[in-house]
């Protein structure tokens, strides 16, 4: 192995190691390629596995999910060249070579990547150091007679690998690897998973519930047991043999001590306490979720010495049941057919014996071993009828789906079809001698995307929650021009996704079959479902996003240092904040300083240790002031420390909170404006904040806007603004307020954007009366978009923001609006009909128009679908009563009807107007106080004869809110997440989208369905088209946007998803 190793340092930037006599999967190189950049990236990675030591039948089901682990497998591993040349070789043993990666004094806390369905697997011909390395890992695994009362010896398989399926998809596509990273996969691990994080498991009260099948639904579980130390306890010994797990030390698999396994629908956490899990919240990345979910743990332990006597639970398969034959000679294959479901030889194994047998037939004549690929079964034409048999010799015998016997019922394990769709036998698997043959050079790796969440996995049916999936991937890999077409791939579902997937099936048979089942529906429920199984959409217009020439150095940068205000209890907010400030080009590590409020370490950890960056702590940080004192207080404190102490010589400086991320040209956006604000003395801020960034009112990266409150959460400030005014008079609570206030704004401006350049990821705000769900459900309609093609966008001539020149564009593309005298007179946002020709780009007015972008002109688009449309590039006015909309509750009907964010003054009106994205154009909203109504005969602007009165917004049923030139269509095929509905098509798919067709009304006004009810999930709104499904033909839309916040990644095996496809950049 040394030697082998050493040869390959010269060229390679990682080594992969496979061994002769080991199956691999079809896709193992493609596995190894997408994770090789996680591996790169990530200094807490030992290695990447190919190989799950617990990846028994039973406990898998999803191809795509990939997991972290403190252990190291030693079957078909991959490792970076530098840690091999480094740290390996030097220390290479003479025998035992895998227990260098095992060591704790080598591994210094490293982890390794392995996957849910292994990639690789060891069979009879392996060679010697293959067995011995899986033989450490699972010498002989011991399985008790599930259920058996008749006290007979376990069944004991010497090659355990025998029941691991491998992955047999020729490409599984795992989705945005980014959630691998490990502060991202430590949120995901413990709370973003949907529906199956740690901390959303519910407990398992008593042993028994295993018996009586008590955990055979909801979820997920977790099994807390009482261990001392995990190295040396022997509780885990008991824990494994009930489960039929390697019973050794250290625990296989395990992460930070916790052990993930799929249990039927859902998934059980097997979870050692007390030293276990205090010692594991302890060694990771010290978040405070473990602090709130711990405590809880010790209400239900179960102790180590009850296990012994609680027999085998049956272990069905994920997502699956255990079904009898109805008649002798019936193979198992034939018996999940019957069922719509499928059988793979691996489950078999896991019913052979006398507990499954009992349990599913009445075993008159006894249960007794035998030997045959047909059993487990019941004789029942033989002098000894009513008689169960198992299979005591697999090595001989081995299980088979398709052996029958004509004096024999089977009793088979089967899954649904489309969690069988990634996995079969090992024997079908290739071997690692042809693995480079057997797959398809990747044209194309995906790329990093934004969100570590997850393409969002739920349930088809109502308020349901199942399956996970965080990654929530914003751009998809496709092959180059001119090569070859790809092999089907298996979209992501852990992404966050732990569901199976689903298989596309034949169009033909497709039809057919929703033909038959349609009839049952109804004649309209037919017609929907064949109008819009795949509707045509208009060609996608070139890409709009005008970018910056290459700097060079990549020192594109504003001069303004930045200050970043935290507490000392986000942690983990801090940590995703920073790591997306250092993700964005022109981040400098010694330009930011962190602001602590209050006591605790993390944030001080995650500031100096992991960033390297400068820190300071708060000494007058009065824990028993309300929130808004505290906060007004340290941020004065934050800001006299930066600009006194800190950075004395700065002349503007950045102020942002530690609850959000930042796009990709978070540096370039403040680069291109800072020189506005040390020139233009109206101008009280630049925002990178958009309180109305909603995703139907957000086409144009490079468009901004001018406006008269103060936009908090990352704005640029003067410094000589805050010397001179506004610390000197600095309030002891509600600083924000402070700043918008007119007294202190004195007739100041600040400037936003269109595309909010940050997004929220915490759940608190300053304005004390809006809960934390309201938060949550504002930021899930906000627009955002980490992609790479918005690294370095171009904003254009920014002199035309400067005061006067803002002005008279602004006037001048008010006077040219389209007069509305009601709402009623307000344009529909999509068409089900011919889309128009766009002539001018989103920016309505383009360069031109007042805080117009600088993208370039719109290309024509033409065929049939529901598509965001115009007749023309049209921008409108509507006038409506109110002398103060600040103030005489005007307001609050324009924000309900709008959808707009729910504040108790308007945000972003410019002197009384709100200027909104409308399609194409744009739409203004005139308050009758507004000053500009002064102008209006010098600018032409027609006036109305009549205001429109606020509450008539409220009689009014409200729009539905598309994104200009978005199209809503229809997955093709069930499983199929709108990310790669949205990338077929050349279009792209935002998460924020989906909130606004997330309804019932805007479903059946899309016409996509006649039905309609609530549920739960990241991949709702969908259209249940699964044939033996009760919700046939009924659209689902999402209730639970706080648990589950809308997911372009999302999918789900019953349903075809309904997305808002927009236009690439």
């Amino acid at each position: 192995f040394q030697k082998a190793l050493a040869t390959c340092l010269a060229k390679a930037q990682a080594v992969l190691v496979l061994e002769e006599g080991m199956s691999v999967a079809p896709d193992v190189l493609w596995y190894f390629a997408q994770l090789h950049s996680v591996l790169r990236q990530d200094a807490s990675l030992l290695c990447i596995s190919a190989f799950n030591d617990i990846g028994l039948a039973p406990y898998i089901a999803d191809p795509t999910v990939v997991m972290r682990t403190d252990w190291f497998s030693g079957m078909g591993w991959m490792v970076l060249t530098d840690t091999l040349r480094d740290e390996l070789l030097p220390e290479w043993p003479s025998s035992s070579w895998q227990q260098l990666f095992r060591d704790d004094t080598f591994r210094r806390n490293r982890q390794c990547l392995f996957p849910e369905i292994s990639r690789a697997v060891p069979t009879e011909g392996a060679t010697a150091s293959l067995v011995l390395s899986a033989a450490s890992s699972a010498p002989n695994y011991e399985m008790p007679l599930a259920g058996s009362t008749k006290g007979a010896r376990p069944v004991s398989y010497d090659w355990a690998w025998r029941q691991m399926p491998l992955c047999v998809q020729p490409r599984v596509d795992l989705g945005d690897v980014t959630r691998l990273m490990k502060t991202e996969y430590w949120q995901l691990f413990l709370e973003d998973w949907p529906g199956e994080g740690l901390k959303n498991a519910k407990p398992v009260k008593t042993i028994t519930s295993f018996a009586d099948e008590t955990l055979s639904s909801g979820g997920p579980w977790r099994l807390v047991y009482r261990g001392r130390n995990e190295v040396e306890d022997g509780a885990w010994r008991s824990v494994a043999q009930l489960f039929g797990l390697p019973a050794e030390l250290p625990i296989r698999a395990a992460y930070f001590g916790v052990v993930r396994l799929r249990w039927r629908n859902s998934v059980l956490f097997l979870v050692s306490t007390p030293k276990g899990a205090r010692d594991a919240a302890t060694a990771l990345v010290m978040h405070d979720p473990w602090a709130v979910v711990l405590p809880h743990f010790h209400a239900h332990v179960i102790t180590p010495a009850l296990f012994p006597s609680m027999r085998q639970p049956s272990l069905v398969p994920a997502n699956g049941d255990i079904i009898s034959a109805l008649a002798p000679g019936t193979s198992c294959s034939e018996v999940c057919r019957q069922s719509q479901m499928s059988c793979i030889t691996e489950d078999l194994h896991f019913i052979n014996s006398c507990g499954p047998l009992e349990a599913n037939f009445d075993c008159q004549g006894g249960c007794e071993p035998s030997e045959g690929p047909e059993q487990p079964a019941m004789i029942v034409e033989s002098r000894k009828p009513g008689k169960c048999v198992y299979n005591t010799d697999v090595s001989k015998h081995p299980p088979s789906c398709d052996a029958v016997h004509a004096a024999t019922k089977r009793l088979c394990a089967c899954r649904r079809t489309d969690s069988a769709a990634g996995i079969s036998a090992s024997a079908a698997a290739s071997t690692a001698s042809d693995a480079a043959a057997a797959v398809p050079a990747p044209t194309a790796v995906a790329k990093p995307r934004a969100k570590a969440a997850a393409a969002a996995v739920a349930p088809a049916e109502k308020a349901t929650p199942a399956a996970p999936a965080k990654a929530v991937a914003k751009d998809g890999a496709s092959a180059e021009e001119g090569s070859p077409a790809p092999p089907p791939t298996t979209q992501p579902r852990q992404g966050p996704s732990a569901g199976a997937t689903a298989a596309a099936t034949g169009a033909g048979a497709k039809a057919q079959a929703a033909g038959t089942r349609a009839a049952q529906f109804g004649s309209l429920g037919k017609k929907l479902l064949e109008a819009n199984a795949a509707l045509p959409l208009p060609p996608a217009p070139p890409r709009l996003v005008a970018r910056l020439p290459d700097s060079g150095d990549g020192a594109r940068r504003p001069r303004a240092p930045l200050l970043l205000v935290t507490t000392g209890r986000s942690g983990w907010q801090l940590r995703k904040c920073l790591a997306s400030l250092a993700a964005a080009a022109g981040f400098d590590a010694k330009r930011v300083l962190v602001a602590q409020d209050g006591e605790g370490q993390e944030a001080k950890a995650v500031a100096k240790d992991e960033f390297r960056v400068s820190w300071v702590q708060n000494p007058d940080t009065d824990l028993k002031l309300p929130f808004g004192k505290r906060a007004s207080a340290h941020h004065r404190f934050a800001l006299g420390f930066a600009l006194e102490t800190h950075f004395p010589a700065a002349k503007t400086v950045l102020l942002i909170e530690a609850d959000v991320i930042v796009a990709p040209d978070f540096f370039s956006y403040f680069f291109q404006l800072e020189p506005l604000l040390e020139t233009d003395p109206t101008l009280l801020c630049i925002s990178a904040w958009n309180e109305n960034g909603l995703g139907p009112y957000v086409a144009d990266p490079s468009a901004l806007e001018r406006v008269d409150s103060f936009s908090g959460v990352a704005s640029l400030l003067s410094v000589d603004l805050l010397r001179r005014e506004l610390l000197p008079a600095w309030p002891a609570s509600s600083w924000d307020a402070f700043l918008r206030a007119e007294a202190k704004r004195t007739g100041r401006q600040c400037l936003v954007p269109e595309m909010p350049r940050v997004h929220h990821v915490g759940e608190a705000s300053e304005d004390m009366a809006k809960s934390s769900d309201h938060i949550i459900t504002r930021d899930a309609g906000m627009f955002f978009d980490a992609s790479s093609e918005l690294e370095a966008v171009d904003l254009g001539d920014t002199s035309r923001l400067l005061r006067q020149e803002y002005h008279r564009r602004f006037l001048e593309d008010l006077a040219a609006a389209k007069l509305i005298d009601d709402v009623d007179g307000l344009p529909s946002l999509y068409s089900s009909t011919t889309s128009a020709v766009a002539t001018t780009p989103p920016g309505g007015a383009g360069a031109g128009g007042a805080g117009g972008g600088a993208a370039g002109t719109g290309a024509s688009q033409g065929g049939d679908g529901i598509t965001s449309v115009n007749p023309s590039v049209v921008s409108y006015r509507l006038h409506y009563q109110s002398h103060r909309p600040e103030s005489d509750g005007s307001w609050k009907y324009i924000l309900e009807y709008f959808r707009l964010t729910d504040t108790p003054e308007p945000r972003g009106l410019y002197k009384g107007v709100m200027k909104l994205r409308w399609g194409e154009g744009h739409l203004f909203l005139v308050a009758s106080s507004s000053p500009l109504l002064s102008e209006a005969p010098l600018a032409g602007l027609a006036l109305p004869q009549q205001w429109a009165m606020p509450s008539t917004f409220k009689e009014v049923a409200a729009p539905l809110l598309v994104a200009p030139r978005a199209a809503v269509r229809q997955a093709r095929v069930e499983g199929e997440s709108c990310t790669a509905a949205c990338r077929d098509d050349g279009r792209r798919c935002v998460d924020a989208d989906l909130a606004f067709v997330n309804s019932c009304e805007a479903l059946r006004r899309f016409h996509f369905c006649e039905k309609c009810s609530p549920s739960m999930g990241s991949d709702q709104p969908a259209l249940v088209t699964r044939l033996d499904s009760p919700s046939y033909g009924m659209c689902l839309f999402n209730q639970d946007l706080q648990r589950y916040p809308p997911s372009c990644d999302g999918a789900h095996h019953n349903t075809r998803r309904l997305c808002v496809c927009r236009p690439r950049w």
